[in-house]
């Protein structure tokens, strides 16, 4: 996981390279993907949201959590 707070960003050259490409084109792209993370978000948003919510709960370490069996109405998130 990346830390924000100690700076672990990355290499800039994938982003510059991104954004002189984008400049330097006579018509560009609306998005441009750049960093190791796109292919996996591109693939996550193609899957099931039941199997999508697994893959980011067990990645972020949330898969040991046990689950609520019943439903939670609109009233009771209001508290």
């Amino acid at each position: 996981m990346i830390d924000l707070a100690a700076g672990e960003l990355g290499p800039v050259d994938p982003v510059a390279r991104a954004i002189l490409t984008a400049v330097q084109a006579r018509t560009p792209k609306r998005f441009y993907s750049v960093g190791t993370g796109v292919r996996l978000g591109a693939v996550l948003a193609r899957l099931p949201i039941s199997v999508r919510e697994r893959a980011v709960a067990g990645f972020f370490g949330l898969s040991k959590i046990k689950r609520s069996t019943g439903t939670v109405s609109p009233h009771q998130l209001r508290g």
